[in-house]
């Protein structure tokens, strides 16, 4: 078929297929015989649109046959047109999917980065509560020690006083023994 693109594969062998186009039937050539038959339907589509249109029977067929490829041409660069912004859109689109992309790898990267700085901090945390856990009980052990301490200075003062009484006792003792013995010295003599 000449002057018709078909959307099927050209390697195929051409089929014949006999379509009807504006109530005449006519014989045409193409690799897929209902690719054939949609294009004919769309002309009958648009043939009949411009049949429509008013004033259209008093004009000659050479008006005719322009009005429909004038329609056609139309519908063409609308089409053109829709598919240019189609094709436009769809690069905004996959140029917003890649910078979506990107940032979501990058997103990925920090949380990442993130949790592994978050385990980081939880074994320091750890770690100094391992610390300030030995402290504490360091701490307390001290403390018991302070304590033990405190009792046994207590003690210490306590046996000390009393060694100083017996001591002053003694003293004391010592001292009325001179004189006694002083004073029976001085008898003695």
């Amino acid at each position: 078929m000449t002057g018709v693109s078909e959307s099927s594969n050209a390697s195929k062998k051409p089929v014949t297929t006999d379509v009807l186009i504006g109530g005449k039937i006519y014989s045409l050539s193409g690799a897929d015989g209902e690719y054939l038959q949609k294009v004919a339907g769309l002309l009958n589509t648009k043939i009949a649109e411009v049949r429509g249109t008013p004033g259209y029977k008093k004009l000659d067929s050479e008006y005719k046959e322009l009005l429909l490829n004038l329609n056609l041409a139309d519908e063409y660069f609308k089409l053109r047109d829709e598919a240019e912004k189609a094709r436009d859109q769809a690069a905004s689109m996959e140029s917003e999917l890649y910078t979506a992309r990107h940032d979501l790898v990058s997103m990925k990267l920090k949380l990442e980065n993130a949790l592994k700085q978050q385990d980081v901090l939880e074994k320091r945390a750890e770690e100094w509560k391992r610390k300030a856990d030995a402290a504490s009980n360091e701490a307390e052990a001290a403390k018991a020690e302070a304590e033990d301490s405190k009792a046994l200075l207590t003690e210490l003062r306590s046996q000390l006083e009393s060694a100083l009484k017996d001591a002053e006792d003694a003293r004391a003792e010592a001292e009325e023994a001179r004189v006694q013995a002083e004073e029976w010295k001085a008898l003695a003599e």
